[in-house]
């Protein structure tokens, strides 16, 4: 006999339509119920298939039935049916919940996103994935179900780490908002010290150490001890100076209280801000005189005295506004010297009264004298301070030697090869040796012929200058034909004809050495007989 009863048989007979009519493979979480459709089918009655869902997803229905959850605040109308959103037999990697991450409104569930929570992913929060089993009817098991995206907890604490450690409690929001974890709402006016300048933008750990937020010592010192660059020589008000603004505004009128002004460098040098310790150091009351502070920067080891402000001022040390004129210290400085620093002449150390110096030229130029000091101590009767070796302006006509025409176009050195000058002859030949062609025959006076214009002219008068005037043939000569350097004194050779043409004389001497008896001076071979 069969086991089944007429029912049992009848329920079977319909599991079986049910399973031939089956649209397709259910996803992976209603697996183990892929043969069961009444779990959620009522005989397809369609409009019994919510109940049964709720039944097995009670958080959902609780949700609904308390107006809270995801499903709580979607329009009942939406809700009415869950196939309205949810379907199934898709397939085993069908996602049934159809959840658009990128587009969903979270206004919708119990927690809005505002402030920095707008920015978050969904995986900032939903990291859990907890796995739990929902209630399905008697015999049927479910395995478990993705319910990450059920998120209850909604303390701060949940998500972000509580740096004070639970002392003020769970509720952040008492002093946080969404619009920045720092940026807190607690009003600390309202406590014995209200936050100003910049105290208002320090976190709260900065101060209350610890996590300790009562019977906080308010002094400046408390909190800024290790900063405090006065060593305590000023004490311990620092508002007496300070402000809240900023800790290194200087609230304090140093030329008031001291009577000494601060400004330029004294205030800001080399891109950093003068600190009170940079001159006080260990000392209230510190010598206003420069070298006090200046000592390591006095290039001039005190040659100049204490009196800094003479030269310098404040607003940069290596800058100094000296005036070097004739009327302060009887040398002004013009040319070349004008760009000379002032360790050139008052050597740093050595030079005790800068102003009492003899102002020779040679006194720093000694080395530069190629002279050696033979034409004197007085470099400006030729040099000028423009350029030491330019413009050199000896007058050279207030010598024995005035120069004129070629001479004045030459450099010193064409005639003084020495550098003192002294060794040098006036005579011509001194310097134009090689140019006397005359090899000496003519004397050292060149000048008798030549000039200083050009040295290829020469202007010798033999008709005026000599006692034997050149006529005829004797005009056309060469100078050397007759003042040869064979003769005891070429510059005067002898005036006889037969000094000159002894090897012309036909006669051998018959008629004497007298021959313009007979010949004149146009030509030997005339006869004036």
């Amino acid at each position: 006999m069969s086991q089944w009863t007429v029912a049992e048989e009848e329920d079977k007979s319909l599991s079986i339509k049910q399973m031939l009519i089956t649209p397709g493979d259910l996803t992976e979480a209603h697996a183990d119920i892929e043969n069961k459709c009444e779990a959620c089918h009522i005989h397809f009655e369609k409009s019994n298939q919510t109940s049964l869902c709720l039944d097995c997803h009670e958080e959902i229905e609780k949700d609904v039935k308390t107006q809270s959850g995801l499903h709580g605040h979607i329009e009942q109308a939406k809700i009415s049916d869950c196939k309205t959103c949810h379907t199934d037999h898709r397939g085993r990697d069908f996602d049934t919940t159809g959840m658009d991450q990128d587009n969903f409104d979270h206004s919708l569930t119990d927690f809005p996103l505002d402030g920095m929570h707008s920015n978050l992913s969904c995986v900032n929060c939903h990291t859990g994935l907890s796995k739990s089993k929902v209630k399905l009817p008697k015999g049927i098991i479910a395995l478990p179900v993705d319910e990450s995206y059920d998120f209850k907890e909604f303390q701060c604490s949940s998500c972000h780490e509580d740096f004070h450690k639970e002392a003020l409690g769970d509720k952040c929001e008492d002093c946080h908002t969404t619009k920045g974890w720092l940026d807190n709402g607690f009003d600390h006016d309202k406590t014995d010290f209200a936050l100003d300048g910049e105290h208002q933008n320090l976190v709260c750990s900065a101060c209350h150490v610890n996590n300790k937020f009562e019977k906080i010592d308010t002094t400046c010192q408390s909190c800024h001890l290790a900063k405090e660059p006065h060593l305590g020589i000023f004490g311990k008000e620092c508002k007496d100076c300070h402000t809240t603004e900023h800790w290194s505004n200087d609230n304090y009128n140093h030329f008031k209280e001291t009577g000494y002004q601060l400004k330029d460098s004294h205030v800001r040098v080399k891109g950093r801000k003068v600190e009170c310790i940079d001159c006080h150091s260990e000392k209230l009351n510190p010598s206003t005189d420069c070298v006090a502070c200046h000592k390591d920067d006095d290039t001039h080891q005190g040659s100049n005295g204490n009196k800094c402000q003479d030269c310098h001022n404040q607003k940069s040390w290596d800058k100094a506004d000296f005036v070097h004129d004739f009327d302060s210290t009887g040398f002004p400085l013009d040319g070349a010297h004008d760009g000379v620093s002032c360790d050139s002449c008052h050597i740093p150390g050595e030079t005790k009264n800068p102003l009492g110096l003899v102002r020779q030229c040679i006194d720093c130029h000694r080395a530069d004298d190629p002279h050696l000091g033979k034409l004197g101590k007085d470099c400006a009767n030729c040099h000028n301070t423009e350029d030491w070796k330019k413009s050199v302006r000896f007058n050279h006509d207030f010598t024995d030697f005035p120069l004129t025409a070629a001479h004045q176009l030459l450099v010193c050195d064409s005639c003084h090869l020495t550098s003192d000058f002294s060794d040098l002859s006036k005579n011509c030949n001194s310097c134009h040796k090689n140019d006397d062609f005359h090899e000496q025959t003519l004397g050292d006076d060149c000048s008798t012929c030549h000039d200083t214009s050009v040295w290829s002219h020469w202007r010798f008068d033999h008709q005026t200058q000599t006692h034997f005037p050149l006529n005829g043939s004797h005009r056309s000569l060469k100078c050397a034909l007759c003042h040869t350097k064979d003769l005891a004194n070429p510059i005067k050779p002898a005036r006889d004809c037969y000094s000159c043409h002894r090897d012309d004389d036909v006669h051998n001497g018959g008629f004497g050495i007298n021959c313009e008896q007979c010949h004149s001076e146009e030509k030997f071979e005339d006869l004036t007989l």
